[in-house]
């Protein structure tokens, strides 16, 4: 069975999306037309990738080291996200 969403024009936000099952549900949602928008922790090299990838589909895409240690610079950033990019449709979280 071939199932197809549409996500065109929505925000995406994938924790842990440079590596793993991250990665694969963040290059997923591209493939489906989502604006693509992935935290991680270390692996700052992965993210790029994911994001070159992303983009080439034709969707928006960056990546931020975001970690839970500084909850007011995660809240900054969050804002700034929703100012940049609208609601976030969908949150993905994995680690």
């Amino acid at each position: 069975m071939d199932v197809k969403f549409d996500f065109s024009g929505e925000t995406v936000l994938v924790t842990g999306g440079s590596r793993g099952t991250g990665a694969v549900v963040a290059t997923s949602f591209a493939k489906a037309g989502a604006n693509v928008l992935i935290t991680f922790r270390r692996e700052g090299r992965k993210a790029k990738k994911i994001v070159k990838y992303n983009r080439n589909v034709g969707v928006k895409s960056f990546a931020m080291r975001l970690t839970m240690e500084k909850p007011k610079k995660v809240e900054k950033e969050i804002g700034e996200i929703l100012d940049r990019y609208g609601p976030i449709r969908v949150l993905g979280e994995f680690r």
